[in-house]
This record gives C-alpha cells, sequence and structure tokens, in this order.
C-alpha cells in the first residue's frame, strides 16, 4: 500500500515511521525544503515536549475536545512518547511544573535523528517545495515549481497545521479546498496568544515577571508572564488561553487574577510593611520591605492607579489577587496555536473524513485545541501514531 502524507511537521513524521517500520511505502510532501519549520522555531525558546500529567489529569487539558481525542492519546501516551524518543537519544527530564523537556535543548538534532531514520527505509520518498493545490479527480494535486503535479495513493494523511506561524507554512490556505468537498470548518481561532494593554508609560524592553501564580475562574497555575509594549504574554496565561479566550469570544472581554507572592501569607505582607523604611522612593520601599524583583514591582505599577500604587491597604489587600483586564488579544498569526478547523462531526473515529475514506485529517488542522505545555505537541503525535495505527489494523483486516 503506497500512503502519502501532506505536511512534514512532528505529525506527518511521527507517521511516516510507524507506516514504514510496518512495511508499507510511504511519500512524504512539503511545501518548504525544509522539516518541523514550526517545531524549530518554537524549539527555540525552550522545547516542551510533553508533561507528565497523569492520564485523566491529562486528558481534561482538550476540554470540549478530550472525549474524541482520548483514544489517540490513550494509544500513544506521555509516556509512550517520553519512550519512543529514548531511541533517538532523546533524553527527557521533568521539570518543577511537570512539563518534560529533552536533556539537551536541541530541536534541531531530534529532527536531523528522525530525518535519517526516514531516510534508512527503501520505501520512503521526501517530495519538497510540493503544496497542497486541490483535489483532482483521482488523488491530489501540487504546485511544483509554478506547475501542477497529480499525486495517486491508495491513503492520503493531512498533517497541515492550524492558521497561525503563517512564516513556516501554518497560513489555512488548505481550508478553501476542503470546503469545497463539503468538509464543515469552524472558522480558525488564535489560542495560546497575547494580550494588549494600553500601558499608562512607555515600556521599552520585554520584562519577565517569574513565580507568580496566575488564576482564572477555580483554576490556578504557577508560571510566569513577559511584560511587552504591547501588553502580556506568557505560560502563566496560555494555560487558562483555552476557557478565557472562548469567554472573551463571548462577552468581548475578560479578567484573570495574579498573585505576586505565591509563597508569602496576606498575614505575612501585612507585618513586611509595617516595618518603616525611610527615605527611600515608593518603589524601592515596596522592593526592599517585600523583596520584589523588577518584573513583580514594573507589573505592579503597570496594574494600578498612582493612589493605589502608594497605599499600604491596597497592595496588602491585592498584591495576592491583582487584577488584569483586557478587551483586545495579539492578531491570529502571531498565536503558538489556533482552534478551529474541521469539525470532529466531518470525521470518523479514526480521522478519515466521512466524505472520504481514503482521507485522513490530523494534528492542528482539527477543530480542538489545549493550553502550552506539552499538551499540543502531545496531541500531534498521537493523533500521527493513532492514524498509522489505524490504517494498518484496517489493511490486516
Amino acid at each position: 500500500m503506497n500512503i502519502s502524507i501532506i505536511g512534514a511537521g512532528p505529525t506527518g513524521v511521527i507517521s511516516a515511521l510507524f507506516l514504514l517500520e510496518a512495511g508499507y511505502k510511504v511519500s512524504l510532501y512539503e511545501r518548504s525544503t525544509a522539516y518541523c519549520r514550526k517545531f524549530l522555531v518554537a524549539g527555540s525558546s525552550g522545547l516542551n515536549i510533553t508533561h507528565s500529567d497523569s492520564f485523566e489529569l491529562f486528558l481534561s487539558r482538550y476540554g470540549d475536545a478530550q472525549t474524541t481525542l482520548k483514544e489517540a492519546i490513550s494509544s500513544f501516551s506521555n509516556k509512550d512518547l517520553v519512550k519512543w524518543l529514548s531511541q533517538f537519544s532523546v533524553e527527557t527530564y521533568e521539570g518543577s511544573s511537570g512539563r518534560i523537556f529533552p536533556t539537551e535543548m536541541s530541536a534541531a538534532k531530534i529532527v536531523i535523528a528522525w530525518k535519517e531514520k526516514l531516510n534508512s527505509y527503501s520505501g520512503f520518498k521526501f517530495f519538497p517545495e510540493h503544496q497542497f493545490h486541490s483535489f483532482s479527480k483521482n488523488g491530489l494535486n501540487f504546485t511544483h515549481h509554478s506547475k501542477i503535479v497529480e499525486v495517486i495513493s491508495d491513503k492520503y494523511i493531512f498533517c497541515l497545521g492550524g492558521n497561525s506561524w503563517s512564516k513556516t507554512g501554518s497560513d489555512g490556505s488548505w481550508i478553501r479546498e476542503f470546503e469545497k468537498i463539503g468538509v464543515k470548518i469552524r472558522t480558525p481561532y488564535a489560542v495560546n496568544c497575547g494580550i494588549v494593554k494600553d500601558w499608562a508609560f512607555t515600556i521599552n524592553e520585554r520584562i519577565p515577571v517569574k513565580n507568580i501564580v496566575i488564576s482564572y475562574g477555580a483554576d490556578h497555575r504557577r508560571g510566569e508572564l513577559l511584560i511587552t509594549d504591547y501588553g502580556l504574554e506568557g505560560s502563566g496565561l496560555y494555560f487558562h488561553s483555552v476557557s478565557m479566550l472562548k469567554d472573551f469570544d463571548q462577552n468581548r472581554s475578560a479578567s484573570f487574577y495574579i498573585d505576586l507572592l505565591p509563597d508569602l501569607k496576606r498575614e505575612k505582607i501585612s507585618l513586611l510593611l509595617a516595618k518603616p523604611v525611610r527615605k527611600v522612593s515608593r518603589s524601592n520601599y515596596l522592593r526592599k520591605s517585600l523583596n520584589l524583583d523588577k518584573g513583580k514591582l514594573e507589573l505592579l505599577k503597570l496594574l494600578t492607579t498612582k493612589e493605589q500604587f502608594l497605599s499600604n491597604d491596597f497592595i496588602i489587600n491585592n498584591i495576592k489577587s491583582l487584577s488584569c483586564s483586557f478587551a483586545k488579544i495579539r492578531p491570529l498569526d502571531e498565536a503558538i496555536s489556533t482552534g478551529g478547523g474541521i469539525k470532529f462531526s466531518s470525521l470518523n473515529s479514526d480521522f478519515s473524513l466521512k466524505e472520504n475514506l481514503k482521507i485522513h485529517t490530523i494534528g492542528e488542522m482539527l477543530d480542538w485545541s489545549a493550553p502550552t505545555g506539552g499538551y499540543l505537541l502531545q496531541a500531534c503525535f498521537s493523533m500521527g501514531v493513532y492514524v498509522a495505527q489505524s490504517i494498518i489494523k484496517s489493511s490486516s483486516e
């Protein structure tokens, strides 16, 4: 059986490797010249592969899509991914927040190892600079150096990504072609993105705010934020992005709360502020009294009025729950990931199209979302393996 995989990201690569191992012939098509471009860009700032959550907790991170993704993730779990990566000499460690990272933080070396393994199979072919163009009567059309090339295979696996980071190829250009064949699409929307704030004074640098707890509703998460000239971003914010942006979409505004001193109780803060510190500015007084670093002090200034910043009563009552509201988010293309895409109602349980059983769609093309922290990559890897295993199983029956 000949399988064509469209999209050479991690989802397509792992699916190809499992199929090749089972003896299938695989052709991998990629619009650029390189493998895993988005993976490489994301890995440049910290390569969070997966998370150590228990299965039940892990699954809950996918919100409304957890029931649909359950079988795929259980078939190739976070533990399975760590074990699989070890075959490529990728050792991992668990961070303090439960996130799992490669010991050697090099996305490039991981991709090179995957490429070498792919090329070791005689049944593998890689077709760079082949962009999906349209569906043909018998197969697929690609554009290659301004020419239309038709490809006919026994099965097709699409892994074309969501609609963010268009510079890496994830531009959502595939959507209109799928709509033409009757596939139902939910309009893509930003997930895991920064928020816009109109600061009262100019920010000329990117300032990290570490070791804080961000709360949204009943969910609390220790993490960090990054103050930018346009607003805020960071892992602490992204963890709540699925539920927060869902509410934002309905109300066009949302608020969350920040505990700047999660390891100090309110009573201790009150005692520390009761100690006199003479002949210093208000900023230095708070810095010395509460041991606030630059990031926390800057965020406190930005999210309070002058009167509030000068009031010990306000600081005592609010530093454990500093409110931050927003009414605008950063553009879709800047988002780490997007929601929306192919609705699960258009798919069978093995992610094949109800309109065409030869076509499978997986990864961020589908209508699901998750926070950062390893959940995004894990689901993509899991779906890649699950579809490969489904094809193997169905062809042997």
